[in-house]
């Protein structure tokens, strides 16, 4: 199979963009890392069994599918219109609603604790060729900046961090943004802004890396950054985008910051 760069048409920012990259921000699911959501439901609904069974109600298998497809559906509502995440604790209470379920604060409390804590069960494999690309991109360029900016949910930064430390990917990376910690998620200016100033950087000096259109291009873009969609992590065709590049392998990235940063001469190759 043939590596592709596309390159998209030029923008208004794109034309911007010209300077030496200095900073790479990265999503981690379905960029950084493989997302298991799936891996973790049948988890994740016998914690809220367990919750539900304290507080005397015993849901069936189909409650349960209704009850966190309901609080999936908040999520979105709240994450697409507030550019805000809602965490374990909030997303657990809008299961119980569902369920007509009062939860006690110490079962609440036990249920929240779990939910966070089960991607570490399970966790999530690193994108394939993602720690030899910040290994290689460190190499060309030694003073490069590396951070991440990632919506949360069930499972907060403060796991996701644990996850990076113990695959040997946390040290790559000068700073971290997690939604839940910040109160704000993509696309908001916030989570760019606060990630930009973090690593004393400019906008247009920085390449930010994700997967999903609406939040980390569309934020990108908004902040003045260098959007790539990465499509790697999705098992779906993207028809039209509005990134400067879209690229199927995370190693890409190395022939765009060499090219930006005056290592390669010439134009991109388009198969």
């Amino acid at each position: 199979m043939v590596n592709i760069i596309w390159r998209c048409e030029m923008t208004v920012n794109s034309l911007m963009n010209t300077r030496p990259v200095r900073a790479v921000t990265f999503d981690f699911w379905s960029t950084l890392y493989h997302d298991n959501e799936r891996e973790l439901f049948d988890r994740r609904c016998q914690i809220v069994i367990e919750m539900a069974r304290i507080n005397g109600v015993e849901p069936d298998f189909s409650e349960l599918e209704r009850a966190f497809e309901h609080s999936f559906l908040l999520f979105r509502e709240e994450w697409l219109k507030n550019h805000r995440t809602l965490d374990s604790r909030e997303l657990l209470l809008a299961i119980a609603r569902q369920l007509q379920i009062i939860p006690d604060e110490e079962s609440l409390g036990l249920a929240v604790s779990l939910m966070e804590e089960a991607t570490l069960q399970k966790p999530p494999k690193p994108m394939e060729k993602a720690l030899e690309t910040l290994q290689a991109l460190k190499e060309m360029v030694p003073d490069i900046r590396f951070a991440v900016i990632s919506d949360t949910g069930f499972t907060p930064g403060r796991t996701l961090r644990k996850i990076m430390e113990s695959d040997g990917l946390d040290g790559f990376f000068r700073h971290m943004t997690f939604s839940d910690e910040l109160r704000a998620s993509k696309p908001s200016s916030k989570a760019f802004g606060t990630t930009l100033e973090a690593l004393s950087v400019s906008a247009d000096e920085t390449i930010h890396v994700g997967d999903i259109e609406m939040t980390d291009i569309r934020g990108a873009l908004d902040a003045g950054m260098t959007a790539v969609l990465f499509t790697g992590g999705k098992m779906r065709v993207f028809a039209s985008s509005d990134a400067h590049y879209i690229i199927p392998s995370l190693d890409l990235l190395m022939e765009i910051i060499a090219r930006r940063n005056g290592l390669l001469k010439g134009d991109f190759a388009i198969y």
